[in-house]
């Protein structure tokens, strides 16, 4: 029973290396912010209902977590809402690797699958390796890469959508992200590989609805709900893509014209999708709670172009709200999600899949899921 534990909630700070080359990517950052206020909330939560004593913790690197948990009293629980700082989204899963050498029950997923699915171009690739649908794709970190591709390849198919390999929360995407030419691709590829500093990913868009999966549970772990984007408002010559706007601008067009609603999907496709995603969940070993984006193109196959195992749960969040549409109160399921965790601490299998995936980054010539000494 979740009554007068000792919880330890951690987030991540907004500090970063303040360079030159980062300083967009940090404005738009800050456009999100909110981690502290959910850290806030979901403690007086825990606080209120289950008379446990909170301690707050703000992280700026993995190690702090060590060096803390080493010097204060054990915790029952750690609620994990640490997320990359500013594009180091090794930080995600080093945070957790570290907490999992403690045995200290933690909400979320484990280290491994926060590391598989921070690639999406490897965690595609896997995802085609096991049968499941995959996406045509490509992976540059140099523009004499791309370029030396592209002189290769003079007849592409068109359109193609242009992303960072490593980002979540919709980071650099735009309406021009999606292309439809040369002179297209060549210009957002060159821009995110000098604006971003990191690898860019070139995928085929499916143009198509957009499909996400919201799961929940740690033995076993089931499907909470099914959402969709609804594009009807926005204009004819906007692609149908959630933009990084639409997610956490509030004054921008996008914010206002893309909603998320309840999927009226037919019930054979919908159930094709919660196939997928569960086989996925299964065969990775996703555990606590997280999100699955699909994209359905219209000859009805579902894409997976997003596995989020570390998605937002604000009371705002599509993750909250799939939850009330099945009478689950916020309230309600942050207790739940940290009576799950302890109670299943011994069920825990935390590495499961990790011997198939170190070799399968070992294969690609991949760093293994971080596990800091």
């Amino acid at each position: 029973m979740l009554f007068k534990k000792n919880i330890l909630i951690i987030f991540n700070s907004d500090l970063f290396e303040n360079t030159t080359e980062l300083n967009e990517i940090k404005q738009e950052e800050e456009i999100r912010g909110g981690i502290s206020e959910v850290a806030s909330k979901i403690g007086n939560i825990l606080k209120n209902i289950s008379r446990s004593k909170i301690y707050y913790l703000m992280i700026n690197d993995a190690y702090q977590i060590k060096k803390y948990l080493a010097s204060n009293t054990k915790f029952d629980l750690i609620v994990n809402l640490c997320e990359p700082i500013f594009s180091v989204c090794e930080h995600e899963s080093a945070v957790v690797s570290l907490i999992e050498e403690t045995n200290t029950p933690y909400t979320g997923n484990p280290a491994h699958v926060l590391k598989v699915t921070s690639n999406k171009y490897y965690f595609n690739d896997l995802l085609k390796k096991h049968g499941l649908p995959s996406l045509e794709s490509y992976l540059f970190s140099k523009l004499s890469d791309f370029e030396e591709w592209l002189e290769q390849n003079q007849h592409l198919e068109y359109p193609f959508i242009v992303k960072l390999n490593s980002e979540d929360a919709s980071l650099g995407i735009d309406h021009s992200s999606v292309v439809h030419n040369k002179k297209a691709l060549t210009t957002k590829v060159l821009t995110k590989l000098k604006k971003y500093k990191q690898d860019v990913l070139i995928q085929r868009y499916i143009d198509g609805r957009e499909i996400h999966v919201a799961y929940y549970g740690l033995n076993p772990v089931t499907i909470l709900g099914v959402s969709e984007l609804d594009f009807s408002e926005l204009p004819p010559d906007h692609p149908r893509i959630y933009t990084y706007s639409a997610k956490w601008d509030n004054n921008s067009d996008d914010y206002k014209k893309i909603y998320i609603c309840e999927s009226k999907m037919e019930d054979e496709i919908q159930s094709k999708i919660k196939d997928i995603a569960l086989k996925i969940i299964k065969l990775f070993d996703f555990k606590g709670y997280g999100r699955l984006d699909f994209r359905l193109s219209k000859e009805g196959t579902p894409y997976l172009i997003d596995a989020n195992p570390n998605c937002n749960i604000s009371d705002t969040s599509c993750f909250a709200v799939l939850a009330e549409r099945i009478n689950l109160k916020y309230e309600d399921i942050i207790i739940d999600l940290c009576q799950k965790a302890i109670e299943n601490k011994s069920i825990r299998n935390f590495k499961s899949n990790y011997t198939n995936i170190t070799q399968y980054f070992s294969q690609n010539k991949m760093n293994t899921p971080l596990f800091i000494n």
